[in-house]
């Protein structure tokens, strides 16, 4: 079982991100630009988005078209 802070949403990217992803649409965050380094907003932890590959996080469904994402930055470690 994962570490119950890897696969709660921490920031603003990874709260929308749970809703988009249910839908199979792409998900682009702020018209697709990526975040600069001082912007925190468009960031995704590669754990949280690991968690949400291997259908870790609860009450949510992955859409069966996948994860396609635009304009958002993964930091940290996605193995």
């Amino acid at each position: 079982m994962m570490d119950k802070s890897l696969i709660t949403p921490e920031t603003p990217a990874e709260i929308e991100l749970l809703s988009v992803a249910k839908t199979g649409e792409i998900y682009t965050f702020d018209k697709g630009i990526l975040p600069v380094d001082a912007d925190t907003n468009g960031i995704i932890r590669g754990t949280f988005l690991r968690a949400i590959l291997l259908d870790a996080v609860p009450d949510f469904k992955l859409h069966e078209k996948g994860l396609r994402l635009k304009g958002l930055r993964i930091e940290g470690t996605f193995d």
